[in-house]
């Protein structure tokens, strides 16, 4: 029920309710990712995402680049695969660093 009306005050068709963010970090990325993909995240992620990117979907063939976050431009160099997924956690990280996208 709750994921009905948080899709409706959304203006979305459908919703997904998990417990916690690394419920919905790892959800997120199995759904948009397949094996052999790659993954372009900030180095500066929450230790349990860290973990999941480095450790866990290597196991599935799900590859990670980390790059840092101070420059934006990091994450587009053109060395790298096309990522399926882009890891940005733009607010606050454990080492206080920030994430100011400009269009």
């Amino acid at each position: 029920m709750v994921e009905k009306r948080v899709a409706a005050l959304e203006n979305g068709t459908a919703g997904v309710a998990l417990a916690t963010g690394a419920a919905a970090v790892t959800a997120a990325v199995q759904n948009v990712c397949n094996q052999g993909d790659n993954i372009v995240s900030a180095s500066t992620l929450y230790g349990g995402t860290y973990d999941l990117f480095s450790v866990t979907l290597p196991k599935l063939g799900i590859t990670t680049t980390f790059v840092d976050p101070d420059d934006p431009q990091n994450f587009a160099k053109p060395s790298m695969t096309i990522p399926r997924h882009c890891t940005l956690k733009p607010l606050v990280t454990p080492a206080l660093t920030s994430l100011i996208l400009k269009p």
